[in-house]
């Protein structure tokens, strides 16, 4: 499968992990939004789903 990946990683500090996580996603935002010729963040303005009750 191409469309994801596996890693496999040693934190350096108790931050580490989460740091990284964070700035592959700050990352992957600039990516799509320049790739999609987007201004706004991703999922705003995008009609999130919502759950009716009857």
């Amino acid at each position: 499968m191409t469309n994801h990946v596996h890693l496999l990683v040693t934190p350096q500090s108790d931050q580490g992990v989460s740091k990284m996580m964070q700035a592959l996603g700050r990352i992957y935002v600039r990516f799509f939004n320049r790739e999609y010729r987007r201004r706004e963040l991703c999922g705003r303005g995008l009609g999130w789903p919502r759950i009716t009750l009857p």
